[in-house]
Parts: structure tokens; sequence; C-alpha cells
């Protein structure tokens, strides 16, 4: 192998690794708030998140949820976001609009869900998603 060869291919491997190492601390698996019964799964490759649960919560209990089934990429620095429509499943059922927005902080992935629309009375609000594992059993 020639010189350039082996410089070439030590650049080609550092440039994959780079986006490897800065996304490290990310494991694949589900991270759950069990308070409020959030639930985040990443893909196998911890690069995104591949389903986002959560609950509709209206005075603190828990009056249906949502589903978001959307790849969200978690970029380099750790965050992700999803602002678009979701379906609300509770006794009556409907399309809503919803933002959320999470980062991941010293083991957990934190951040806020908010709805947009109005008239759901579920409460915008902060999650704090510990990490539970590949497949956590309940």
């Amino acid at each position: 192998m020639t010189r350039r060869a082996i410089v070439l291919a030590l650049i080609t491997a550092f440039a994959l690794l780079v986006p490897a190492v800065a996304l490290a601390g990310i494991k694949r698996g589900t991270y759950i708030e069990p308070t409020s019964q959030t639930y985040i799964v990443t893909n196998a490759a911890a690069t995104s998140i591949k389903t986002f649960q959560f609950p509709c919560v209206v005075g603190g209990e828990q009056r249906g949820g949502n589903t978001i089934n959307k790849v969200l990429k978690i970029s380099k620095t750790g965050a992700f976001s999803f602002k678009g429509k979701s379906t609300l499943r509770s006794e009556f059922p409907k399309v809503i609009s919803v933002k959320i927005s999470g980062r991941y902080v010293n083991g957990k992935i934190k951040g806020k869900v908010q709805y947009l629309t109005t008239g759901t009375g579920c409460e915008d609000r902060s999650y704090s998603a510990k990490y539970y594992g590949v497949n956590p059993q309940g």
C-alpha cells in the first residue's frame, strides 16, 4: 500500500468515527419517564428516535396519548425536534398539532411537549426520560 493510500484510509476512517463519537453518550434502546409514561425508543445506531410515545396530561392525570412514528434525527449535539400532526388517542380520537423538542443531557433525554391545537385540554409539559435498556421488561 502506498503512503498516499494509507493516509487516505486513515482520513476516511476518522471521518466515519467522528459522528459516532459525538453521539457516544446516547445508547440504543428505550428511555422512559415512569411518572408520565413517556417512552422514547432510539434506532439500533442511536442516531435517531424511531418512536416517541407521550400522554395527554390533564390536571396531573393521563387522558389518552400520542405516538410519533416518524424518524426524528438526533443531531451531533444530541438534540432532536418534531413539529407536526399526531393522532390524540382518547375517548374521541382526533388529529392535532404538537411540537416536541429534546436533548440528551447527563444520561437522560430531557425536553418539552407542546400542544399547538387549542381545545385539547392537554397540558404543555417537560419530560426527563432515563435509559432502561434495549428491551425493558415491566
